[in-house]
């Protein structure tokens, strides 16, 4: 069960990060950063976190929550140097 999971998917090549508010089976009801609500199919899910949201907090909490962790993610992005990996990953295969 997805519901409360922070869940990531890719729209027009961007990564999405969104708080699942439903789990329907093979669709999922998420929250955007952006307030829209969407229905989204499981196959297009990239990642499910395993941490879980209180989904019953305010609207606004949800939404800076969400922002929390795709400042967060950012973060984290900014400090991988995407050369230098593939300069690694690159010579192992060889």
């Amino acid at each position: 069960m997805a519901q409360g999971k922070i869940v990531e998917y890719i729209d027009q090549g961007r990564f999405v990060c969104t708080i699942c508010l439903q789990d329907k089976g093979n669709r999922l009801h998420l929250l955007t950063p952006s307030n829209r609500e969407v229905n989204l199919s499981q196959k297009r899910i990239m990642l499910v976190s395993d941490a879980t949201i209180d989904i019953s907090q305010t609207r606004e909490d949800l939404l800076e929550r969400l922002k929390q962790k795709e400042a967060k993610r950012i973060r984290l992005k900014e400090q991988i140097d995407v050369k230098d990996l593939w300069e690694l990953v690159h010579d192992e295969d060889e």
